[in-house]
């Protein structure tokens, strides 16, 4: 605990003024260099507690490896030894940590008992949080607390690091040349382990140098790298107050991944999206070069808010109902009040993860000053905590409740320690001050999601109509080669316009699907674009079916109205919701692309009747495909699962994009199969 006092102790920078920069006020004096070489601490530690590593043969044989992999694997860099360990051995390493921290047993069961009593606390504040809502619809609560209690936290110890197990998959390890073997060392391990042991759960080997965490949304299953587990970001020897601060939240954090995709379903969670998105905007670094993007960073700043909370929530209710333990003592120190201290570890630990000066803005995590900055300067107990000025960086004047109309600051034991004098830093003056309830006022933009019947009948008709105008458009310049025929002539003669219009088609497509969203969401450009789209499909069908017969293409296009008002009928009335397949049907689409191209190359080579029965089974694989893709946008549409609109009011363009794609994918697949069956 001095350790840990004595470097939060020096981090503090008094210099800046916590509603100004709080960040730089609680970790101004150091560096990330300097964290960096605390985090393997522990695991230098264990090389020199392991007998293997004392002796001279076991330095030896390492030093041989090391001086193999830089021989014969001259793009890998590593640092230094830990680095080398946790890349190329990271399961025996597990089962070194594993080995080494149950040396002390009380400790080790103190820490695992840690782990899984604070998993279910933050659970415990995440399910009051949503069933105690105003902001949360009452018909929507169930589902999300469904979701929410199906989370488990994978803790670092497995059946896989007994002894005896391990001694009997692990086998003999390749050690020529580690680098190389690394997955023949540690994928061979697992693949005779879930073998033997019938293991079929999802794991996570958690690297030593990493302070990373993971949730895998099919299973709503939190993993954890050992890096947040360290010292000096965790001990369990630490009071609770650190611990929540840490840990707490990183675990807090990835449970709320559960609602990363949530605004597509609850109008509650888009208009708190609509909310962060502009709290978020205009974060830049100092220089201003860089900015980060509200849209991409989304779904990790959301989940920093709500794992803030919890994780805050979490500490409170155990601080009212017992001692949070003894606290770390300094001069600085002894000046905060328990939630301060709270705070200040919080933002503390985000010094651990990437800055500015190292930000990848491909990547969704915001820099580490960002993600300090966001869940504080949206917590109303952290503006009375430092008596933040209205309008200053860690007050704004907007914030974004998430899902709590109000906070209240109850300080019932601990802040009595240490009370704030000075604005900003925090002295002491000996008096209990009283402090009161923050309500915080924020400008709600109107509900994006449609919630009556009317919206609803509005939003189908305003899709339908664009629909249908989109068909006119492709239908009436697909027909002009019939029209004229010198019009056909010139394009079966110049069959080389087919190949440029179809690759311009292509490409306005992919333009279309992935740069254009934010544009189809906004009229009148979204009518000019779907115009267009419509205008271009005409133009690439009328190249494609020049070569066709009429009466081909007049069968196709029966055959397509009777396949479309088969998949309305089948999802209107189909009482099994479709809409959460999305992922599902995107992965069908990759492999029967891929599936396509494949065929199409095989079609090369075999006799004309063995490609006729390709190109057929092809086809109507594509024909299954888009009605089912169909079927999921139009549940999209009309209702959803319990009849829940997915789509938001603004996105009629977006519907009827999606559904003139899988019109125009039928009736080309369908045209294949007519001219091949006549």
């Amino acid at each position: 605990m001095d350790n840990k006092a004595r470097f939060m102790e020096n981090m503090i920078t008094v210099r800046y003024k916590p509603c100004d920069d709080f960040f730089k006020y609680a970790g101004g004096n150091k560096t990330k260099t300097d964290i960096e070489d605390t985090e393997k601490a522990l695991i230098l530690q264990m090389f020199n507690d392991d007998s293997l590593f004392k002796k001279k043969e076991g330095r030896a044989a390492l030093l041989n490896e090391l001086l193999g992999s830089i021989l014969f694997d001259e793009g890998y860099v590593f640092n230094n030894c830990a680095v080398y360990m946790s890349d190329n051995f990271p399961i025996a390493l597990n089962k070194l940590a594993i080995d080494t921290l149950k040396k002390d047993r009380e400790n080790y069961k103190k820490f695992k008992k840690q782990f899984f009593t604070y998993a279910d606390l933050i659970m415990h504040e995440a399910n009051v949080t949503i069933s105690t809502s105003t902001e949360i619809l009452d018909e929507h609560k169930e589902d999300l607390i469904a979701n929410l209690e199906k989370n488990k936290f994978a803790f670092f110890e497995q059946s896989l690091y007994k002894d005896d197990i391990f001694d009997e998959v692990n086998g003999k390890l390749e050690l020529t040349h580690p680098r190389h073997s690394r997955l023949y060392n540690n994928l061979r391990v697992l693949l005779k382990y879930d073998a033997e042991k019938e293991h079929h759960t999802h794991r996570l080997i958690p690297s030593m140098t990493q302070n990373q965490a993971s949730h895998a949304n099919l299973v709503q299953t939190n993993f954890f790298h050992w890096g947040p587990f360290l010292y000096p970001m965790y001990d369990p020897s630490f009071p609770h107050i650190l611990g929540f601060s840490s840990i707490g939240f990183v675990m807090a954090h990835e449970m709320a991944h559960t609602y990363a995709f949530a605004s597509r379903v609850y109008p509650e969670f888009e208009e708190n999206r609509q909310c962060l998105l502009s709290f978020y905007s205009n974060q830049c670094s100092e220089d201003k070069k860089v900015c980060i993007d509200p849209e991409l960073t989304y779904v990790e700043n959301v989940a920093d808010q709500l794992g803030f909370i919890w994780a805050y929530s979490a500490y409170k209710r155990m601080e009212s109902v017992q001692d949070v333990g003894k606290r770390p003592r300094g001069k600085k120190l002894n000046k905060l009040s328990n939630d301060k201290m709270f705070f200040l570890n919080y933002a503390q630990i985000m010094h651990f993860y990437q800055n500015w000066e190292d930000y990848d803005d491909k990547k969704p995590h915001s820099p580490s000053s960002v993600r300090a900055w966001g869940p504080l300067a949206n917590l109303p107990a952290f503006t009375n905590e430092f008596k933040c000025p209205k309008e200053s960086k860690y007050n704004p004047k907007k914030k974004c409740p998430m899902f709590v109309a109000q906070t209240m600051v109850n300080d019932p034991k601990g802040s009595k320690e240490g009370k704030s004098s000075k604005d900003g830093e925090g002295g002491a003056d000996g008096e209990e001050e009283k402090q009161e309830v923050v309500v915080v006022e924020v400008e709600k933009p109107s509900p994006p999601i449609i919630s009556t019947d009317s919206e609803r009948r509005r939003f189908i008709m305003k899709t339908s109509g664009l629909i249908l105008a989109m068909l006119v458009i492709a239908t009436c310049l697909l027909m002009l080669p019939f029209i004229f025929q010198s019009l056909r002539l010139f394009l079966i003669k110049h069959w080389y316009i087919a190949l440029i219009v179809s690759i311009f088609y292509l490409c306005f497509t992919i333009t279309v699907a992935c740069f254009c969203h934010s544009c189809l969401m906004r009229s009148p450009v979204n009518y000019f674009i779907l115009v267009a789209y419509a205008f271009i499909t005409g133009l690439f069908l009328m190249c494609i079916c020049a070569t066709y017969s009429i009466f081909a293409i007049l069968v196709a296009m029966v055959a397509t109205v009777a396949c479309v008002l088969a998949t309305l009928i089948f999802a209107a009335t189909c009482n099994k919701d479709l809409t959460s397949m999305w992922f599902a049907c995107f992965i069908i689409g990759i492999v029967l692309l891929v599936t396509c191209f494949g065929a199409g190359i095989i079609c090369i080579f075999v006799p004309p009747t063995v490609a006729f029965w390709i190109s057929i089974i092809i086809s109507m694989a594509f024909v299954l495909y888009y009605m089912f893709h169909m079927t999921i946008t139009i549940q999209s549409i009309i209702g959803g699962k319990n009849r829940k609109i997915v789509f938001s009011e603004q996105a009629y363009a977006v519907a009827a994009l999606l559904i003139f794609v899988d019109i125009i994918g039928l009736f080309l697949n369908l045209l294949n199969l007519a001219n091949l069956i006549r």
